[in-house]
């Protein structure tokens, strides 16, 4: 049985959650009574459907009794699940099976009928631990229906339902699967007795959700040495090995930690600020790419970049003098416009590559009571950002798809306008941190880098133990990267984007940092704020709010033919 994807039910199958039904349905149906309905009328429904057929009824004699009582009916239901999601609790081994199957390839999904408030108090980090987690917030249909699951599996970028397997404690979730042509497992954590399963039709019945390491042991050793994906090392697997192997001594202040831009060694008086970053997409302004995302990173702590060194690797067969002079050329011009010293590193041509990739290393220093880390972000904090989504993947994709932008009919000015993004607006962001901590106090800065926007603001969450809540409608994207991002079907939140700075500070902190940055030429915008909660994203817009995904891979990485999963962006509104 080769399997690609598991999609697991929620309620009874990963958590013990112990929703009283009967009441519910009870509650529901005394609803209807009220409104003038026979609740019998629906019987043999379950209980979202009857309040889906319920409303339809209304409205049709009243479309104002129909909505409110949907909403109504949804707020009741909502409650209780809400109440019986803060008693509880993960099953054991779910999260450690979670994250095994993400580190071995197997995409996750989640998938359930529950609401997103209600499984965030369970389980807040839900989106840490799977590909696509789709509650019944954001579909119009919920299983047993096939949009259900027919959203997940788009969202993980599955093509072939076959390799799917659909894992859950009810017959629903059987029938769920088998209707799209998946693979069926029924878990023996809820009330389901395992004849009823294999008179559903399941392909095979399990004890407990953790099972299907064992079975799929069995059955498919292959699934299990899967390759890890191109592009940054997945969060769960980078925190596995951050709290396994990592040590350091008393005068590390910041060591290494998921989201944080640099480490940083108390040295007194000053604080020293080092951090290391890869050129792996651009190649025709590699060096200076090197240099600047680098010194993002110690700008962002409040310091100022001082000294820089790097591993150039050059591929064999396609190098020469000239490509290793303009690399130097490059990387020195860099470090003149921002005043930085190249003291040392490493060159070498290496087999194995089809482009260079530089490995730089920054070294900074800051005053220590000006020292700024990305996880002090607090309650409370207005979400600032610095120029615009995509800044760096609107000038990579220019550079490396001229010619396919050309063919596409776009203009050349166009094209040369976006590839000199690179310069302006600029991929730097030590000007936009300089303004920023001199203005007013500020809590904390990240710069955005791979993965985006979306990216950046998880980090945050992360980082900080909350909930980051952004406005669409406010967020900039400049009128270049939406016309390149709509030509190559990526979403502007998830593209890399240096040259645009995350700041939280307190509002009325806030309002002077804006003030200030207007007055010297750098645009900044009041997108969010931060929010009491589990680590998580959310992005209000016209239809609602909802929660917006961490990319798994940056969106770039399609134009260079590797698939990031097209339907990353499901499920929230868009920013093209």
């Amino acid at each position: 049985m080769e399997i690609e994807a598991i999609i697991f039910d929620y309620d009874g199958t990963l958590v013990h959650l112990n929703i009283d039904f009967q009441r519910m349905r009870q509650q529901v149906d005394s609803l209807l009574e009220s409104f003038g309905v026979v609740a019998s009328t629906f019987e043999g429904l379950l209980t979202l459907e009857a309040i889906d057929k319920a409303s339809d009824l209304l409205s049709q004699r009243d479309s104002k009794a129909g909505r409110s009582f949907h909403q109504k009916a949804l707020k009741l239901i909502t409650d209780l699940e809400v109440g019986a999601a803060r008693k509880g609790r993960v099953l054991p081994g779910i999260t450690e099976t979670l994250r095994t199957l993400k580190t071995h390839g197997i995409k996750v999904g989640i998938i359930t009928r529950n609401c997103e408030k209600a499984v965030r108090v369970t389980f807040p980090h839900i989106e840490e631990l799977c590909d696509a987690f789709i509650p019944r917030d954001v579909v119009s249909h919920v299983k047993p229906h096939p949009a259900h699951l027919q959203l997940a599996v788009k969202k993980m970028g599955i093509t072939n339902m076959g390799q799917c397997l659909m894992v859950g404690d009810h017959p629903l979730d059987v029938e769920a699967g088998r209707r799209v042509g998946m693979k069926t497992a029924g878990v023996l954590t809820g009330h389901t007795k395992e004849q009823q399963f294999l008179d559903a039709g399941a392909d095979i019945v399990l004890q407990n959700a953790t099972e299907v390491l064992d079975h799929m042991g069995k059955e498919d050793r292959t699934a299990r040495n899967r390759f890890l994906p191109s592009g940054k090392l997945g969060i769960h697997v980078l925190s596995e090995l951050l709290d396994r192997y990592v040590s350091s001594d008393p005068r590390v202040v910041v060591g290494p930690r998921i989201g944080e831009d640099t480490a940083a060694i108390d040295m007194g008086e000053k604080v020293i600020v080092v951090t290391t970053d890869p050129i792996t997409f651009a190649t025709d302004e590699i060096g200076y790419y090197s240099v600047v995302v680098n010194a993002n990173d110690i700008a962002t702590s409040g310091g100022e970049p001082k000294w820089f060194t790097v591993n150039i690797l050059l591929p064999e067969k396609k190098t020469d003098k000239a490509l290793v002079d303009r690399i130097f050329r490059q990387i020195h011009q860099a470090c003149q416009e921002f005043d930085i010293s190249l003291i040392g590193g490493h060159t070498e041509i290496t087999c194995g590559l089809d482009r260079p990739i530089l490995v730089g290393h920054m070294i900074g220093e800051v005053a220590k009571e000006a020292f700024v880390t990305t996880g002090n972000a607090r309650i409370g904090d207005d979400v600032l950002l610095s120029k615009g989504l995509c800044i760096e993947g609107t000038s990579i994709i220019a550079r490396e798809k001229g010619d396919d932008l050309r063919a596409m009919g776009v203009s050349r000015a166009f094209i040369e306008r976006a590839q000199n993004f690179l310069y302006d607006p600029g991929i730097s962001i030590i000007k936009d941190a300089h303004v920023a901590r001199h203005a007013g106090r500020v809590h904390s800065m990240h710069d955005v880098t791979e993965g985006g926007l979306a990216n950046g603001l998880h980090e945050i969450a992360m980082t900080a133990k909350a909930n980051v809540v952004v406005e669409k409608a406010r967020i900039p994207v400049y009128e270049e990267s939406r016309q390149i991002c709509e030509a190559f079907n990526l979403e502007p939140l998830g593209v890399i984007g240096s040259g645009a700075l995350l700041i939280t500070a307190p509002p009325g902190e806030a309002d002077k940092i804006l003030d200030q940055t207007a007055q010297e030429g750098v645009p900044v915008s009041r997108i969010g704020r931060i929010e009491k909660g589990p680590s998580s994203v959310h992005i209000i817009s016209s239809t609602g709010e909802t929660s917006i995904p961490y990319f798994q891979r940056d969106e770039v990485l399609k134009i260079f033919g590797e698939s990031s999963s097209e339907s990353q962006a499901e499920g929230f509104p868009r920013l093209k």
